[in-house]
């Protein structure tokens, strides 16, 4: 029997890649500029939410109920951005292509074969392990300079390469 996930997955290594610092550099720079293209859509959407309700330039009285609103579909549409960028960035890992993050297609496919139910539980996962972590980087960066340079080194590493990791 075939797992319908197989082509999705990558094979894991347990070893680190090695550090080519011009590459890495270039394609950290790739991953900013998708998740930029990512989230400037919601952002825009949101502003204009923002602006038809009344969020923006109105009375305080106003603003207030226009922000509860905006909030909540502001949340709802970074969450679905947030999912479809998650997938972009495997396949532009995957694929080492920076159109591969671009294929909406694919990406949207990608998305049904996985689940959303599992995607919203990778997101969810994360965070509360992220939020664990900054916890412990609060705790030791209570220590003057040493801790702070643990906190960063080990734990902000360690949020960096699970996060990576996970996706």
């Amino acid at each position: 029997m075939t797992n319908k996930f197989q082509d999705f997955h990558m094979p894991r290594y347990d070893e680190i890649p090695d550090i080519d610092p011009v590459n890495n550099f270039i394609d950290g720079i790739k991953v900013l500029v998708i998740s930029i293209v990512y989230f400037l859509i919601p952002f825009i959407i949101t502003l204009i939410l923002a602006m038809i309700t009344g969020a923006i330039g109105a009375g305080l009285d106003n603003v207030v109920a226009a922000f509860g609103v905006i909030g909540v579909l502001a949340l709802i549409v970074f969450i679905i951005f947030a999912i479809f960028e998650i997938i972009a960035l495997a396949k532009f890992a995957k694929a080492d292509e920076f159109g591969a993050a671009f294929n909406f297609g694919e990406i949207f496919e990608d998305i049904k074969n996985i689940g959303i139910l599992k995607i919203l539980a990778l997101i969810i996962i994360a965070i509360i392990i992220i939020i664990i972590a900054s916890i412990i980087a609060s705790v030791f960066a209570l220590i003057p300079f040493v801790g702070i340079i643990i906190a960063e080194i080990l734990i902000g590493a360690f949020v960096v390469l699970f996060y990576n990791r996970a996706i």
